[in-house]
């Protein structure tokens, strides 16, 4: 019998070995001559080691498939959580209701218990002879008046935010005003965030300010406890105009657009404020996501008044950098929230007010029973 392009083993390669081990011996010796047959070390042979090298190859192309998984889905969800963080609005299913569902990053939107903004009724105040009037700074704010795509913000410069502290009132530290941001909505009766006895103003000015004795910056302070107050101002349709409010709104056709900023010099504040000492206060959040309930509410109990021209100016401004008439943002205001059993504290001394809805302190001195003497 002969194999093409065999030959014999040298002879002292050749152990003679019989019967059938030398039948499979020689079997051996002629394939590993000829090449047909490769043993490794550990007795395999060629085609087993192919198959290890195979799985080998597929286990890691499994493991590199699933690492890559890993990694796309962690940036699908930082995207996602980043396009919701822009594409949040007041309408429809990325409206209002909706904000604590699409990020879980703001689920207080949607369970916490503190949330703002509320329905303040004036039968339920609780009267707190210890709320001083506030105190406000006279400097003049300068900053950039930028269009957000969900408002119109006053961005104050550090170096004077950290000059204009509003303290006293409820507020127990000093708060660097650093913010002013305006709420409106698509009819002039309903453009507050705040209702009185479930009645809306036209509009709402926020200015807001953060705790500089105990945090850097605002950032850190709106996610801290007692970080932040805002100082809410009511607007009503009406004369004379409002003279801060003006100086704002004739830049608004500079700012059409998301994105779009301007600068704004010597905004007088105390100009922006009513002409009032007294207030309703109470604890609460942001009325924008992600809804920290970091907030001491302060909500001045008189407005002041603006122009109905100057509400269709913010009216014309858009949610998207780019010009589309679609996509105008016609209204900014977050429905009210439940109270949640908090107490919504103010400094008006309602003079029908009874013995049982005051913090008014009453004593009575006992000398003898025909006679007391109260205070």
């Amino acid at each position: 019998m002969e194999i093409a392009g065999s030959c014999t083993p040298d002879e002292h390669d050749w152990t003679p070995i019989h019967g059938a081990e030398m039948d499979t011996a020689w079997k051996e010796k002629m394939w590993e001559t000829e090449g047909y047959l490769e043993t490794d070390n550990r007795g395999r042979d060629f085609g087993d080691r192919e198959d290890l090298e195979m799985e080998s190859l597929g286990t890691l192309v499994l493991r590199t498939c699933l690492v890559c998984l890993i990694v796309v889905l962690e940036w699908f969800m930082a995207v996602r959580s980043s396009l919701w963080h822009e594409w949040w609005t007041y309408d429809g299913i990325s409206g209002p209701t909706y904000w604590g569902v699409m990020n879980r990053a703001w689920s207080l939107c949607s369970r916490g218990r503190f949330q703002s903004p509320i329905d303040i009724h004036p039968n339920s105040l609780l009267f707190d002879p210890m709320l001083t009037s506030i105190m406000f700074p006279s400097h003049k704010a300068n900053g950039n008046l930028t269009n957000t795509g969900h408002d119109v913000t006053l961005f104050i410069d550090h170096d004077i935010s950290i000059l204009m502290n509003a303290t006293a009132g409820p507020l127990q530290y000093q708060f660097a005003i650093s913010q002013i941001k305006i709420h409106y909505g698509r009819q002039d009766e309903k453009g507050s965030e705040h209702t009185i006895n479930g009645t809306h103003f036209s509009a709402e000015v926020h200015i807001m300010a953060y705790n500089k004795e105990l945090y850097e910056n605002f950032t850190r302070a709106a996610i801290s406890p007692g970080g932040i107050a805002i100082f809410a101002v009511l607007c009503q349709i009406g004369k004379p105009g409002n003279q801060a409010f003006s100086k704002i709104t004739e830049q608004l056709s500079k700012i059409r657009l998301k994105g779009d900023a301007v600068r704004l010099e010597g905004l007088p504040i105390t100009t922006l404020l009513p002409n009032t000492h007294q207030y309703m206060t109470y604890e609460g959040s942001f009325t924008q996501p992600g809804c920290q309930e970091t907030v001491t509410w302060v909500v001045f109990n008189k407005p002041i008044y603006i122009q109905k021209q100057e509400l269709i100016l913010f009216r014309k401004i858009h949610q998207v950098p780019e010009d589309n008439t679609d996509m105008v943002l016609e209204t900014n205001i977050r429905p009210t929230m439940p109270l949640h059993n908090r107490v919504v504290r103010t400094n008006i001394n309602f003079r029908t007010q009874s013995s049982t809805c005051t913090m008014r302190r009453r004593g009575v001195y006992e000398v003898n029973k025909p006679f007391r003497m109260g205070i």
